[in-house]
């Protein structure tokens, strides 16, 4: 081996090291102020989680959500001897959570003033972290002029001890570039839109990809490229049987619709309304939160499940 070579693979393996470390290959959406795991959609009350991907696919590419808890009535005043005591602002004031279930008062109020004050902390929370995520992608695209708010669908989980002694996998197959609004008002309202159509309307993860060519030797062949945009479910079916086959992985049900669609010789043959509904419903009924590092999930896999 020339000395040349030698230097050049040392460069790839620091590539690759970074690109195992990033977030394309380890998107963890817990305990992070930059991602948000889809199913967190559930606090605002409105749609399910996964109908989010099933708009955002459709021809329209639009999904407006609406805030659906509404803010409940302050506690009642404590009594006069809890008022001589010092006091602090009310969680549900500042906006932060739920009342400490270890308050004083506890005992005193009622379950459903509880929960409604759960519910509004869980709303509350999830609005705010969507504003961050919003706010950190536009001042990272001012900076570099790279846009970099996408949703990640579906995961690739490879748990740390099927990796052949390499760091945890929980990687988007696909993403979904979008535009991310936020409204104030009485119901907080959030607006997520295609930002781009025709073929960069849905884009393979290509750290994804370049990992698992190195690791599998595989090469990625000619995968359907949806030039107009019209058909992303065909698109994210075979994005999925590819990198579950390299991985000699199970291919779930659901990208096995439409496989005399993908095997047609004409590229202008696309998925039918009823394939591309037989895929969402399907994704639909598993979908899932992403795996967590605590949760005892050990088998490696694809998970139904999306990542903001």
């Amino acid at each position: 081996m020339s000395r040349e070579s030698g230097i050049l693979n040392q460069m790839l393996d620091r590539l690759f090291a970074s690109i195992v470390r990033g977030a394309s290959i380890d998107c963890k959406p817990t305990n992070s102020r930059q991602r948000l795991d889809l199913v967190e959609f559930a606090a605002l009350q409105e749609l399910e989680p996964f109908e989010i991907i099933r708009r955002l696919m459709s021809e329209d590419g639009t999904v407006r959500i609406s805030g659906q808890v509404v803010k409940p009535p302050p506690r009642p005043a404590r009594n006069q001897k809890s008022q001589s005591l010092p006091s602090s602002p009310s969680p549900i004031e500042e906006g932060e959570g739920a009342p400490d279930a270890s308050s004083p008062d506890e005992g005193t109020v009622p379950p459903e003033q509880i929960e409604a004050e759960k519910a509004w902390a869980r709303q509350q929370s999830v609005v705010k972290k969507l504003r961050h995520i919003a706010e950190e992608a536009r001042t990272y695209e001012e900076d570099t002029g790279v846009y970099v708010l996408n949703i990640g669908f579906p995961l690739l989980h490879l748990p740390k001890h099927t990796t052949n002694g390499g760091p945890r996998v929980l990687a988007p197959l696909a993403f979904m570039p979008v535009q991310l609004t936020l409204s104030n008002g009485a119901k907080p309202s959030i607006e997520i839109a295609c930002r781009y159509s025709g073929e960069d309307r849905l884009v393979p993860n290509e750290s994804l990809f370049a990992w698992v060519e190195r690791q599998t030797g595989t090469s990625i062949g000619d995968l359907f490229s949806d030039e107009e945009g019209t058909d992303p479910w065909r698109e994210l079916s075979e994005i999925t049987r590819y990198v579950c086959e390299a991985l000699e992985l199970d291919v779930p049900s659901w990208a096995c619709h439409g496989l005399d669609v993908a095997d047609a010789d004409s590229e202008e043959a696309e998925t039918s309304a009823p394939e591309s509904q037989a895929i969402a419903a399907s994704l639909a009924d598993s979908f899932t939160e992403a795996p967590r590092r605590d949760d005892g999930d050990t088998e490696r896999g694809l998970r139904s499940s999306a990542v903001l």
